[in-house]
C-alpha cells in the first residue's frame, strides 16, 4: 500500500533535519578528540536507531528515529571520508573521493537491482542493511587512529605506532629510527633556548615563532574557543574559503536532489530509470577523477566551474523543452545535467578537502555539509510540488 506524500515527507524532512543538527554539533568533536572514536560511537548508536525504523509501526517513532539517524549518518559520513583521507597521500585522496561517491551511489544501483529482479519486499533488503552496519561496526574496531591527526596535534609517538602498524600490513619496511620534522623542530627549539640565545638572535627568534605556533596548535586541542579564534585569524584564507565553500554546497545539492527525482516523470519504469540516472552519474565521477591531474593548478575550481556550467545550461533545457512535443530531448537534457552536477559535486568534496588544514577539516566538512542537507531538506518540497497524494 503506497503512503500518503505527507507521511513520506515527513520522515524526509526528519531525516534531513537531523542531518542539518548532526553536521553542526558533531563535526567538531573528531577535530578535537580523535577521528576513530566518534565515528566508531556513532556507527554503534545507528544501529538500534536501523533496527527500530525497521521495526517502527507508528509514524511519530518513525518520524523520531529518522531525526536520529540523520543526526548520526551526518556524523558517519563526514568521520567516513575524512577519516579514510587521513590515511593515503595527497594524490591519492582524490581517487578516495572518487571511490567514496561511487559506493554510496551504488546502493541506489543495488535498491533498483533489488526490487526489480528479485523481490518487492522491502524487509530482507533493510535486514542486509543492518548487517552491513555491523560488519562496519566491527571492520572499523580494526583500524588505527588516523595517523594525520595524531601528527597535527604531535602525538608522534602513537603516530609513529600506526604508521608501523600500516607498514607492516601493506607488508613495507618501516624506518628504524623515524624522526618527524617538526619533531625535530620542538628539539631544536629546546636547543637553541638553552644554547644559542647570545651566539645567534635570528636562530633564538626562528625558535621562539616555532614555539608559538606549537603551542598555539596545542591550545587549539584544548578549546574549542580557541581554534575558532585561531581559524579566524589564520594568514591563510580559511573563513573566505569557507564562505565560497558553503553557498557552492547549498547550490550543487539542491541541483543534485531536484534532478535526482525528476526521473519520476519519465514513463516506463522507474528502476530502470533510476539505475541508468545512477550508472551516467558514476560516468561524471570517473571521468571527473581522471581530468582532475590533468587540469593543473585549481583544478577543484575548474571542474566544478566546468560541471556546474554543464548542469545549468542542460536545466535550462529541461525548463524550455516541451517534453511532449520532444520526450527524448528532455530525457538527454537531465542525463547530462546528472553528468554536469556529479562533476561539480566532487569538485566541492576535493576543494573542502584541500582548503582547510588537517586540525578544521572535519569541523569545515561539517559546516558545507549543514549548508548542503539545508537545500536537501528544501529540495523534498520542490520535487515533490507536481504529485498528487500518493508516492
Amino acid at each position: 500500500m503506497c503512503e500518503s506524500t505527507f507521511t513520506i515527507n515527513s520522515i524526509t524532512h526528519a531525516y534531513y533535519f537531523g542531518g542539518i543538527f548532526g553536521s553542526l554539533f558533531t563535526a567538531r568533536i573528531p577535530d578535537l578528540y580523535g577521528k576513530k572514536v566518534p565515528f566508531v560511537a556513532l556507527l554503534a548508536a545507528q544501529l538500534p536507531c536501523y533496527i527500530g525504523l525497521v521495526c517502527s509501526r507508528s509514524l511519530l517513532l518513525s518520524v523520531v528515529l529518522s531525526l536520529l539517524m540523520g543526526i548520526v549518518n551526518a556524523g558517519i559520513y563526514n568521520g567516513g571520508y575524512i577519516n579514510v583521507c587521513e590515511y593515503v597521500h595527497s594524490p591519492f585522496k582524490i581517487h578516495v573521493c572518487t571511490l567514496l561517491l561511487v559506493m554510496d551511489n551504488f546502493t541506489v544501483v543495488l535498491v533498483c537491482l533489488y526490487f526489480k529482479y528479485v523481490s518487492r519486499y522491502w524487509l530482507w533488503f533493510q535486514i542486509l542493511g543492518i548487517l552491513m552496519n555491523a560488519v562496519a561496526l566491527v571492520g572499523i574496531l580494526m583500524i588505527p587512529e588516523s595517523p594525520e591527526y595524531l601528527y597535527s596535534f604531535y602525538r608522534f609517538d602513537e603516530c609513529r605506532a600506526v604508521l608501523q602498524r600500516i607498514a607492516q600490513w601493506n607488508n613495507r619496511a618501516f624506518p628504524e629510527h623515524l624522526e618527524f620534522d617538526v619533531e625535530a623542530d620542538l628539539k631544536n627549539i629546546i636547543f637553541v633556548e638553552r644554547v644559542a640565545v647570545a651566539d645567534s638572535p635570528k636562530s633564538y627568534r626562528v625558535s621562539i615563532e616555532k614555539k608559538e605556533k606549537h603551542q598555539q596548535s596545542i591550545k587549539i586541542q584544548r578549546s574549542i574557543k580557541a581554534g575558532l579564534k585561531e581559524f579566524v585569524a589564520s594568514p591563510e584564507p580559511l573563513v573566505r574559503n569557507l564562505l565560497i565553500s558553503l553557498p557552492i554546497w547549498a547550490i550543487v545539492l539542491m541541483i543534485y536532489q531536484i534532478n535526482a527525482y525528476y526521473d519520476n516523470y519519465f514513463p516506463g519504469d522507474s528502476y530502470e530509470n533510476l539505475m541508468y540516472i545512477t550508472l551516467v552519474e558514476f560516468v561524471g565521477y570517473i571521468v571527473a577523477d581522471l581530468l582532475f591531474e590533468r587540469v593543473g593548478r585549481r583544478a577543484a575550481a575548474k571542474l566544478y566551474c566546468l560541471g556546474f556550467s554543464i548542469s545549468l545550461i542542460c536545466s535550462l533545457g529541461i525548463l524550455f523543452n516541451n517534453d511532449e512535443v520532444h520526450p527524448y530531448l528532455d530525457l538527454t537534457f537531465t542525463y547530462c545535467c546528472k553528468f554536469g552536477i556529479a562533476i561539480a559535486f566532487q569538485a566541492a568534496f576535493w576543494a573542502t578537502n584541500v582548503l582547510f588544514p588537517i586540525i578544521f577539516a572535519s569541523t569545515t566538512f561539517g559546516l558545507c555539509d549543514m549548508m548542503g542537507t539545508i537545500s536537501c531538506f528544501f529540495s523534498v518540497d520542490v520535487y515533490t510540488l507536481p504529485n498528487d497524494n500518493t508516492q
